[in-house]
């Protein structure tokens, strides 16, 4: 989980209601006023398809909070942290597992062959690079969030 923060001249209803007219017609923006100072957000897109592989497009979640300071001046404070879906961390889990478990039974089979090593070897190297992957699209996917919510919000 990844946060941001940072700090807008607004109230806080002005912040959310520019996040919803931007975000709201396509249903990806979902807020709760818990009391007068703050107002909790959730920016996330439906997933599509149910098990859709390494794809990260649908699979980042924004969980926000919009509070008022204590300043007469109507500054806010609004905290941003980015979460990779529970359904993506099980794909990327369960790759690794499958892949760990694999490699166990190659090695717990063989004898002296070779072979058998190289080919656990480059097992473990896709596992590696199924991983670095995810986290690539992962950290991508947060500056595209970031540079549409700071060109919404005018940051």
């Amino acid at each position: 989980m990844k946060k941001w923060s940072f700090t807008l001249k607004n109230n806080p209803e002005e912040i959310s209601e520019k996040l919803e007219s931007s975000l709201g017609g396509a249903h990806l923006f979902a807020r709760n006023k818990n009391n007068e100072d703050s107002i909790q957000f959730k920016i996330r897109k439906r997933l599509l398809v149910g098990l859709d592989g390494l794809d990260v497009d649908n699979k980042v979640i924004l969980n926000g909070k919009i509070f008022q300071t204590g300043n007469a001046e109507n500054g806010s404070n609004v905290e941003i942290s980015f979460s990779k879906h529970l359904r993506l961390k099980l794909i990327v889990f369960f790759n690794i597992i499958l892949i760990l478990g694999f490699l166990a039974a190659l090695i717990l089979k063989s004898s002296s062959n070779v072979y058998i090593f190289v080919f656990g070897g480059l097992l473990l190297a896709i596992g590696v690079l199924i991983v670095l992957h995810v986290e690539k699209e992962f950290n991508h996917k947060i500056l595209e969030y970031k540079a549409f919510i700071s060109r919404v919000l005018e940051v």
